[in-house]
């Protein structure tokens, strides 16, 4: 990805990403937000670029059991917003192909990570 984000948006990425504030969602909200706002002001490879940083993101916390779990949950609550965002900026059938097996991924890693 060759657009870069703001430093502020990468220190929200990295509480994210490491549990630091489980108990303050609005980062994660702020941060998806952020994202949506800045993928707005890019181009569509950019913009690409950046929800599949977000979506990775929020993949790894939730495979993550040093994260707390109620951290891990909201985080998978939340891949709905970048995986939609992406769904919306891919025209091609094969770039939708790539996007339904990655969740399909995901499914499988949230069945195994957050199981009881």
């Amino acid at each position: 990805m060759s657009a870069r984000i703001s430093g502020s948006t990468f220190k929200a990425e990295q509480k994210i990403r490491w549990g630091l504030l489980p108990d303050r969602p609005d980062i994660l909200y702020k941060y998806l937000n952020e994202c949506e706002a800045l993928a707005s002001k890019f181009d569509e490879l950019d913009a690409k670029g950046l929800f599949e940083r977000a979506i990775d993101t929020l993949v790894e916390v939730i495979c993550d059991p040093c994260v707390p779990l109620h951290w891990r949950r909201l985080c998978l609550d939340n891949l709905y917003r970048p995986i939609g965002c992406l769904r919306r900026i891919q025209v091609s059938s094969g770039a939708h192909r790539k996007l339904n097996k990655k969740m399909r991924d995901i499914n499988m890693l949230a069945k195994y990570f957050l199981s009881d």
